[in-house]
């Protein structure tokens, strides 16, 4: 059975109104250390995206310098809001589908998160990181399975009562 976007994804998910400033988007960004903020509308509708290269794009940096690194503390210009950065539309996907639609559709329309929805409400965000780690997750337990496989084949076979009769003598 193929894994589902609902448990990879990230639930306690924290929202950025379109109308506030950068400098608070980038705070709150970097306090619960994410790299994604959906952004609401006046209502909290969901009708944005917000990255922390969408903030990189917007921070004031002096033209003769290269930034090797974020500096500690961006400046911003005090009048830009999120909603002069944010991407949109969003990509959305039912918690009930399988990752690798989730994946596909980060491809294809080459963005790295997607609001996940239940019922077509949103539920949770789903990012490249969190695809990640159940890729990982999923073939270390694969390996893991193989290794038993190989294990209980070997200690079935004849192969297997030579080596328990060499291990009970100590050798």
């Amino acid at each position: 059975m193929k894994p589902n976007v609902g448990p990879q994804s990230s639930h306690n998910v924290v929202y950025v109104n379109r109308l506030d400033h950068l400098n608070h988007a980038y705070n709150l960004m970097k306090k619960i250390k994410t790299r994604h903020l959906p952004v609401v509308d006046s209502h909290n509708q969901i009708i944005g995206m917000l990255s922390d290269r969408d903030l990189l794009r917007a921070m004031n940096k002096p033209l003769d310098t290269e930034w090797v690194a974020v500096p500690a503390n961006p400046e911003f210009n005090p009048e830009d809001i999120v909603q002069q950065y944010m991407n949109w539309p969003i990509g959305t996907i039912d918690e009930s589908a399988p990752l690798t639609q989730a994946a596909q559709m980060m491809i294809d329309s080459k963005i790295s998160a997607l609001v996940v929805t239940k019922d077509h409400a949103a539920v949770g965000i789903i990012t490249t990181e969190d695809l990640l780690k159940a890729f990982i997750n999923d073939h270390t337990s694969s390996l893991k399975d193989v290794k038993n496989q190989i294990y209980g084949a070997i200690y079935r076979s004849p192969v297997g009562s030579i080596i328990q009769s060499l291990s009970n003598a100590g050798i």
